[in-house]
């Protein structure tokens, strides 16, 4: 995934159907350097939803969050101790606004040159 990679809210590896997609905002600083801890995972917030086939555009970094900050990841255990996913800032061509969303909650729709970090 990458920055300006066109991506497809609720068609992702845990998305249940008709509901909406939890989006989250995450802090950053004055400088635009996410907020994180000692471990470098963000404390994001949750926001409301998108509808189902949204459609945006990657507009910046990933950043990590615990899963048992997110919803639909009660019952996802961690795969060797990883209880983590990354998050990415997605800017919703609906909403005008960004928002961000967990790693499986969309699909690319349309590729970019720009990858991202996926860790």
């Amino acid at each position: 995934m990458a920055q300006g990679d066109r991506v497809r809210a609720g068609h992702g590896f845990l998305y249940n159907g008709n509901e909406n997609v939890a989006i989250y905002h995450v802090d950053v600083d004055a400088e635009g350097c996410y907020i994180v801890d000692d471990e470098k995972i963000a404390t994001p917030k949750a926001i409301g939803g998108v509808k189902p086939g949204s459609v945006g555009t990657i507009d910046g970094h990933p950043v990590k969050a615990h899963k048992r900050k997110l919803f639909g990841y009660d019952k996802v255990p961690g795969f060797g101790g990883q209880d983590t996913v990354l998050l990415f800032p997605v800017f919703f061509d609906a909403y005008q606004r960004t928002a961000w969303v967990p790693q499986d909650y969309f699909k690319v729709i349309d590729g970019h040159q720009n990858d991202l970090p996926t860790s």
